[in-house]
């Protein structure tokens, strides 16, 4: 009788243990999946929402240049543009990147639009950060609004 006591104990703390590992490593890799660094040629299924500008009645292009924002590990972004043009205005919608956050390069160019529209677009993501550029070709008020899906 004793002896089976025994067993039953040890045949409970084995089965305990191997649950709590068994409960473990789904948390552990709920986790890791979630946080998991980029890899190159490792697909991490992930997606990072910003709204990259918004700009109320602007009459420069240096207004119009959004602040850059780390987007290392990301293969594209889904763009979302809202332009309302008060007056006669043109304006132009790109795309640039940068390894340091400080030297910006052109990704992409959009087509010039010189009344109200919405745009939507995807574009690649290059380097570490990105951000958006409108060019005005008047001095006439406009407002964008930026706003893009990080993919991978």
């Amino acid at each position: 009788m004793k002896d089976t006591t025994y067993k039953m104990a040890r045949l409970m703390l084995v089965m305990a243990i191997a649950l709590m590992l068994v409960t473990g490593l789904f948390l552990y890799v709920d986790r890791a999946t979630a946080d998991a660094p980029y890899q190159p040629g490792h697909t991490v299924q992930s997606y990072a929402r910003y709204t990259l500008i918004t700009a109320n009645g602007i009459t420069t292009t240096a207004a119009g240049t959004g602040t850059g924002v780390r987007i290392a590990g990301y293969d594209y972004a889904d763009c979302f543009a809202a332009i309302d043009i008060a007056s006669a205005q043109t304006v132009t919608l790109g795309f640039q990147g940068s390894a340091d956050g400080t030297n910006y390069a052109p990704i992409v160019t959009l087509t010039a639009v010189a009344g109200d529209t919405t745009i939507m677009t995807r574009t690649a993501v290059i380097g570490d950060y990105f951000r958006p550029v409108i060019s005005l070709t008047y001095a006439n008020p406009v407002t964008v609004s930026v706003k893009c899906v990080m993919k991978n």
